[in-house]
């Protein structure tokens, strides 16, 4: 790979820009994952029928459809998921519009328990969430669910699920709904595709030391060993002769063809590095082969001797070894060449035809703090680039999962025989969406009496009303009991009553 010639700005300052550590951990980011682990997200199937219709709701006739509000049916679920086994109380709100296509919305609670024929016994624990779909003229369903669990064996679970039924009344018994989903706990909704802790002594044969092109004339023989619950990468000279360079990957085997809205993601814990320091450690994901050399999107950390003192680089890219592309590249300066850090570097399938490439850098010794945080997207147009070109297209394959490990001096050097990196709890990671964004939406926090053990909260333009029922759901800030109120049903209101 034609290295010395992006590294040269770096070098000289060009591209250096500092920024300063967020002070933010996000729970996601942090944790290790047992070797073999098939991942938290557990998938099922179920089936569902319409047991009753509470309530058949409010209806009326506005310039846009035909309005239903409030609606009230009760879903009998069986599964061989005893998290899924029970009884569901759904609100329904919907339009029908001329066409005869109902779009339908609501919110949704399901009790945890067993049935007995057509008596059921609750257990602990509900599902608290939301759904939508769309009735067609004839009938059929379409609908999503989303849920957290609270309480019992679901506590902390969240659920996302589809479920179809055929044609048919709008309410009918004896059509059975068919219902695909998962659950996972909270913000752990990913796949683990490999995983390795090295606390067996075996390194796994998954293993490769060569990516694509293999390692002639690249001057080093690569080494694994695995001991004491990590895994040391070591290249050794193949002569004592002075070399330019020193380069060799160490990955494993895994394709994953991204789909809208899917991450995927590789993380590991370095260790260690050797005592020699003028390095270069390229970790990512390869797309794609070209005439036999790797299409690589990489998280790049790079450090040298100046003046006695080592200094490091963390920046981005996307490259081909004999045609470089460099779709990002800043260099921030820090202390990146050290243990104790925990590497991660993502790509996100967004809006089907964008490419978003993020990496991240962890400091483990300040509790996970995230000390480098960057994303670059890739479209399928050629985007502006630092250095290079940047090809038209985005590449949603990926082949191998690994890191590229050697040095690149700007002068021919006796090879070195310390350099290595040791490493604990690698994984690859496939997400069903993005694992690192938080979303923040607006809302109005009431905080009722401290003696008020359940309540209810209206709202009003002003004191003389109307006053409009609210939906309220608890929650708990530094110990302390608050009630919100979504913005989207806040915004025309002024002022709030508990009763």
């Amino acid at each position: 790979m034609n290295i010395r010639a992006n590294m040269s700005p770096l070098r000289t300052g060009a591209l250096r820009r500092v920024f300063a550590p967020w002070l933010v951990t996000v729970g996601i980011l942090s944790g290790a994952v047992s070797s073999g682990a098939a991942g938290p997200k557990v998938t099922y199937s179920a089936t569902g029928y319409h047991a009753s219709l509470a309530y058949a709701g409010d209806r009326w006739v506005l310039p846009d459809g035909e309005h239903l509000r409030h609606q009230i049916q009760f879903l009998r679920v069986d599964s061989g998921n005893p998290h899924l086994v029970g009884r569901r109380t759904l609100v329904a709100n919907g339009v029908k519009t001329a066409d005869g296509v109902t779009t339908l919305h609501g919110t949704w609670i399901g009790e945890a328990g067993a049935w007995t024929g057509s008596v059921f016994t609750p257990s602990t624990g509900i599902w608290d969430g939301t759904w939508s779909g769309d009735r067609m003229a004839d009938g059929a369903l379409s609908l999503t669910f989303s849920a957290r669990g609270v309480g019992g064996a679901i506590d902390g679970l969240e659920l996302k699920e589809t479920a179809v039924r055929a044609s048919g009344p709008e309410v009918d018994p004896d059509l059975r709904l068919t219902i695909t989903g998962a659950t996972a706990p909270t913000g752990q909704w990913f796949s683990t595709i490999f995983s390795e802790d090295f606390e067996d002594g075996l390194s796994s044969p998954d293993w490769k030391h060569e990516i694509g092109w293999g390692t002639e004339n690249w001057h080093a023989r690569p080494r694994l060993l695995e001991h004491d619950g990590v895994l040391t990468f070591r290249l050794e000279p193949l002569s004592a002769q002075k070399v330019e360079w020193m380069y060799i990957p160490l990955a494993v085997s895994q394709t994953i063809s991204l789909r809208d809205g899917q991450t995927a993601e590789i993380r590991m814990d370095v260790v260690d590095f050797g005592a020699y320091r003028d390095l270069l450690l390229n970790f990512g994901l390869i797309h794609d082969f070209r005439n036999g050399e790797p299409k690589a999107a990489m998280l790049s950390l790079s450090g040298w001797i100046t003046n006695d003192q080592r200094v490091g680089l963390v920046y981005m890219e996307k490259r081909h070894a004999y045609d470089p592309e460099i779709g990002y590249m800043e260099g921030i300066e820090g202390d990146y060449i050290r243990g104790g850090l925990t590497l991660i570097f993502s790509l996100s399938r967004v809006q089907n035809t964008n490419l978003v490439q993020r990496g991240i850098i962890l400091d483990r010794a300040q509790g996970g703090a995230v000390i480098y945080d960057h994303s670059w997207t890739d479209t399928p147009a050629a985007d502006p680039v630092d250095s290079g070109h940047d090809n038209t297209g985005i590449r949603t394959v990926i082949h191998e999962a690994g890191f590229f490990l050697g040095t690149w001096p700007d002068f021919p050097i006796v090879p070195p025989s310390d350099l290595s990196i040791t490493i604990d709890n690698f994984s690859v990671r496939l997400y069903d969406g993005s694992p690192y964004d938080l979303q923040v939406e607006r809302a109005v926090l009431l905080t009722p009496p401290m003696s008020v053990s359940s309540c209810v909260v209206e709202g009003a333009p002003t004191v003389q009303g109307p006053w409009t029922l609210l939906s309220a759901p608890e929650v708990e800030v530094h110990g302390a009991r608050h009630l919100v109120v979504p913005v989207s049903e806040a915004s025309n209101l002024g002022v709030y009553r508990i009763k």
